[in-house]
């Protein structure tokens, strides 16, 4: 019989569950092998790739043996959510597999279901390897780390945590962790950790300094870090790693620099995941730094929210020379990078990656880049007529040629296929003209054009400057956005009559099987 308290089982669940032993696939991987010996109980769970072990006092009926036997994992979720707090667990393996706990001031005995031991694989033994000692802050950078690490499952050698002799790096493509300032008594090999929710386990029983070991079985690399009652051993993820050196950028050559304040950082938190187009893709947010201030707000596609950072201190802002008005990135890096205890921020231009450090840590991402291509070039105040665009006469059977009233009502017309986009600079002592449009449904089941009754169409004069492709882009939106409606309507008036079509197609249902019932009781009648 092994016995342990509550409070000891749950704190081993509580670790163990990172490695999710109710999800997997083989039966004796769903348990949890309990092993009592003189004095000590230990706890294991594997997914086959990691073995985490829990040690602690405990009491064995069998003080010169070794007894163990595999529990279901939902087993001892369910004592631990029933048992009374401080009464003791007790399983017994003969002559059947029972649990013995108290709930509500009364014993429970719970029979369970184990899998032989013969399933179950053990940890690789590490022989003869010596352990080295590292610091524990190492456990805390691995789970910053991963949080920077990426989660794409094509991206192999990304989805793990760096572990160098001077460094501990995460980085997914778009974002990188670095803590650096170590020195860890490592060869100058490189260590890839598998992204996992152990050290975060071992991080909160770890002491200054950390029990490391790496070892080689076969083919394999494995690594095994012992922190307090916890025992972690894991495979290595075997590659190189990309060069992420090149990737730092000269920090020192940044002339904008912020102070986040602990205030804003706290307000950040809760503000940011309510701006608009924070669900985007990308979540995007521009950031603004100015010798007055600094503030965040949407692209200006989005609707514009200003949140002010005026408890932040701007310590640098770059020369009027620079051109840079604003940066556009991922809110959500920057929430992780406030998360991980960030306040120091450094841009340098819409290009280069943005940073934020500390004395040992460095977290940069990229920015996002909303312009395609160059900037737009100013267009002129009063702009010239253009020659006139003389549409074809089988298009337009009743146009007419253009005349002098149209020269004077200045129009910016930028077609896309059959859909004409026009942004209109109008003299008001001129004659108003309709504004021709695509025809959505006309009877002839063609595009055609349509205009106003009471004037005749008019060829309009195009400006000499053109309109931006950011107006154009705005534009395009904008009409996506009417048809989106129109559409949305149509929809609905669909979806009525599909649901009339669905009432009414069970009311005959319901009459057939009314008529079907009269016959089979017509044909019961004796004539």
């Amino acid at each position: 019989m092994i016995s342990f308290s509550k409070e000891t089982l749950r704190e081993a669940l509580s670790g163990l569950r990172v490695l999710k032993p109710g999800r997997q696939g083989l039966a004796a991987l769903r348990c949890v092998r309990v092993t009592g010996t003189d004095g000590v109980v230990r706890f294991e769970a594997t997914s086959l790739d990691e073995y985490l072990l829990y040690e602690v006092p405990g009491k064995s009926g069998e003080p010169r043996t070794e007894e163990k036997v595999l529990v279901p994992w939902s087993v001892l979720n369910g004592v631990v959510k029933t048992a009374d707090a401080g009464s003791t667990v007790s399983i017994c393996t003969q002559p059947d597999p029972v649990i013995r706990c108290e709930s509500k001031g009364g014993p429970v005995v719970l029979p369970f279901a184990t899998q032989p031991l013969a399933d179950w694989p053990d940890a690789p033994d590490a022989g003869r390897c010596t352990p080295v000692g590292i610091p524990s802050c190492v456990l805390a950078a691995m789970v910053e780390a991963a949080g920077c690490a990426s989660t794409d499952a094509n991206r192999y050698l990304l989805n793990s945590v760096l572990l160098e002799k001077h460094a501990v790096v995460g980085c997914d493509g778009r974002q990188m962790y670095v803590r650096n300032h170590l020195n860890l008594p490592l060869a100058d090999e490189c260590l890839v950790f598998p992204l996992s929710g152990a050290p975060a386990v071992l991080g909160k029983n770890a002491g200054d300094t950390l029990l490391f070991r790496t070892w080689k079985q076969g083919c394999r690399s494995l690594a095994r870090i012992a922190a307090g009652p916890w025992l972690w051993t894991t495979r290595l993820i075997e590659g190189k790693y990309p060069n992420w050196h090149r990737v730092i950028p000269d920090i020192d050559g940044y002339k904008a620099r912020l102070r986040i304040s602990e205030e804003d950082a706290e307000r950040l938190t809760t503000v940011l995941p309510q701006l608009p187009g924070y669900r985007d893709g990308h979540s995007p947010v521009c950031l603004t730094i100015r010798e007055e201030g600094a503030f965040l707000n949407p692209p200006p596609h989005l609707p514009q929210v200003r949140v002010d950072l005026d408890k932040s201190r701007v310590l640098a802002v770059p020369d009027d020379g620079d051109g840079l008005q604003d940066v556009q990135f991922d809110a959500n890096y920057l929430l992780g990078a406030l998360r991980r205890g960030f306040r120091e921020l450094r841009i340098l231009d819409d290009v280069t990656p943005v940073v934020m450090r500390d004395e040992h840590r460095l977290n940069l991402w990229i920015p996002n880049r909303p312009r395609v291509g160059p900037a737009p070039a100013r267009t002129s105040t009063t702009p010239s007529a253009a020659p006139a665009i003389t549409p074809k006469a089988a298009d337009h059977p009743d146009a007419e040629p253009a005349s002098s009233q149209a020269a004077s009502t200045n129009e910016n017309k930028t077609t896309t296929g059959n859909s004409p986009v026009t942004i209109t600079t109008r003299n008001e002592s001129t004659t108003m003209v309709a504004i021709a449009h695509q025809r959505i449904g006309n009877n002839t089941g063609t595009p055609g054009i349509v205009a106003s009754t009471s004037q005749k169409p008019h060829v309009i004069a195009a400006p000499e400057a053109q309109a931006s492709g950011v107006d154009a882009a705005q534009q395009s939106i904008q009409r996506a956005r009417d048809l989106l409606r129109e559409l949305n309507g149509a929809l609905g008036n669909l979806q009525v009559l599909v649901r009339e079509s669905v009432r009414q197609h069970k009311a005959l249902e319901r009459d057939h099987e009314t008529l079907k019932k009269n016959i089979r009781a017509l044909r019961t009648v004796e004539v």
